[in-house]
C-alpha cells in the first residue's frame, strides 16, 4: 500500500532531554506555552458557537489534561508539558519504540527507498534495512552532515538548501545553510561518485535543469506540489497559496510553533509580533513547544491565517505565476518534464549529456522499484 518510498523523522534529531536545556531555554519554553494557551483561549472566544469554536475548545481541553492522560496520537506529543527527568526518559523510549516499529513495517512491506529527516538511524537499524536491499537517503544542510551520512551507510544525500519550505533537516550544527545550488555543488565536490539530490526552492523544469547542471543526480520538489489536487492541507493554507497571499509575500524560518526551524509564509502576525522575541531563546526540539501544534490545529479549524503557520519554500509564488496551481500531481509532473526538456535540450535517460553519476542513480533507484 506504500508508493515509491517513505520518509521518516529520526527521534534523536527532534527530541531533546529537558535536563540539557539552559535556564534561558526553560524559561522561553514556559513563556511560549503560556502565550499559546492565551491564544487558544482567544480563538475559543472568537469562534464561539461555531464548529471551529467547538474544535478550539476541544483542543484547549486536551491541552489542559495531565501527562498521564490518554490522548489522541496526533496531539499527544505536542499537547503535554515536557515533564521531569523520568517523564523525559519515558517519552524518548516511546519514540524510539515507535521508530523501531516503523522500520519493522518498512521491511515487512518491502519498501524499496527510505529517507530520513533530522539525522540518521542507529547502526543496527541501518544494517537491517541494508540487508533487505533498501536504498537509503539522508538529508544534509552542510558538507559536514553529508559526510556524516555517507560514513554511516547512506546511499544518497539530499542537499537541502536554505530556500526549502517546512522543517530544515539540520542535525549537526547551527551554521547558516547555503542556497540549494551552492550546497549541491559543495557536496558533489566533497563526495565524488555519491548521488546527490538537490532540494530547496525548486519549482519548475528550469530550476531542475539548474540543479542537474550543478552536479545533482536528481531534484526534489515539495512546495510545487502543495497546490495540486491530491495534496491534503488546511483550507486556509491552500487559500493563502492560491489567492490571498500577495505574490511578493516573503518567507522566514521560525521555531515558535514546533520548536524546530521551519520556513513559513510571513502572514501570521502571531509568529512575527506575539512570538518573535522568543525565536532565538527556544530549545531546538519538538518537545520545546508543547502547545504549538495544538494551536495550529485550532487556528486551521478556525481559518485564522494570522495565527497559523503555513509552510512554503522561498519561491512558492512561482506555481501561481506559471499557472500550475490546482493541477493533478500527474499533470504537474508532465509539465515539469516538458519544461526540463526545453531548459535542458537532449536531457533524457539515454542522453550523453547526462553525467555517469546521474545515470547510475537512475539505475540504482529503478532496480529497487
Amino acid at each position: 500500500f506504500f508508493g515509491f518510498g517513505v520518509d521518516l523523522m529520526v527521534p534523536s534529531g527532534f527530541f531533546r532531554d529537558r535536563r540539557l536545556w539552559t535556564p534561558a531555554q526553560q524559561a522561553a519554553s514556559e513563556e511560549a506555552r503560556k502565550r499559546h494557551q492565551l491564544m487558544l483561549e482567544e480563538l475559543d472566544r472568537r469562534c464561539s458557537g461555531t464548529c471551529a469554536g467547538s474544535k478550539a475548545r476541544s483542543l484547549l481541553k486536551i491541552a489542559g489534561q495531565s501527562a498521564s492522560a490518554e490522548l489522541p496520537t496526533d496531539v499527544a506529543d505536542s499537547a503535554l508539558d515536557p515533564g521531569d527527568g523520568e517523564a523525559q526518559d519515558a517519552q524518548l523510549a516511546q519514540l524510539n519504540a515507535i521508530f523501531e516499529a516503523q522500520i519493522d513495517l518498512l521491511i515487512e512491506q518491502r519498501i524499496p527507498v527510505v529517507s530520513f529527516h533530522f539525522g540518521w538511524p542507529e547502526s543496527h537499524q541501518v544494517a537491517r534495512l541494508k540487508s533487505e536491499g533498501v536504498f537509503l537517503i539522508g538529508k544534509a544542510t552542510s558538507v559536514r552532515e553529508a559526510k556524516y551520512l555517507i560514513e554511516r551507510g547512506a546511499d544518497c544525500v539530499v542537499a537541502q538548501g536554505s530556500e526549502a519550505g517546512g522543517h530544515t533537516g539540520k542535525f549537526l550544527d547551527d551554521e547558516a545553510t547555503p542556497s540549494a545550488l551552492q550546497l549541491t555543488r559543495e557536496i558533489v565536490a566533497a563526495l565524488p561518485g555519491i548521488p546527490v539530490i538537490s532540494a530547496g526552492g525548486i519549482m519548475d523544469g528550469s530550476d531542475v535543469a539548474d540543479a542537474l547542471r550543478a552536479g545533482a543526480s536528481a531534484a526534489m520538489l515539495g512546495t510545487a506540489f502543495l497546490t495540486t489536487q491530491e495534496c491534503q492541507m488546511a483550507k486556509a493554507h491552500r487559500e493563502a497559496l492560491l489567492v490571498s497571499a500577495a505574490e511578493d509575500t516573503s518567507t522566514k524560518l521560525t521555531r515558535v510553533f514546533t520548536g524546530k526551524p521551519a520556513r513559513t509564509l510571513v502572514i501570521s502576525r502571531y509568529t512575527t509580533q506575539v512570538m518573535g522575541d522568543l525565536e532565538t531563546q527556544l530549545p531546538n526540539c519538538f518537545n520545546g513547544m508543547p502547545l504549538g501544534r495544538v494551536l495550529q490545529k485550532a487556528a486551521a479549524a478556525a481559518g485564522e491565517q494570522e495565527v497559523m503557520y503555513m509552510w512554503a519554500g522561498a519561491n512558492w509564488a512561482k506555481s501561481r505565476r506559471r499557472g500550475t496551481t490546482c493541477l493533478s500531481a500527474e499533470a504537474l509532473v508532465r509539465r515539469l518534464e516538458a519544461e526540463l526538456a526545453s531548459a535542458f535540450p537532449g536531457h533524457s535517460p539515454s542522453s550523453t549529456s547526462r553525467s555517469v553519476q546521474q545515470g547510475e542513480f537512475q539505475q540504482l533507484v529503478s532496480a529497487r522499484l
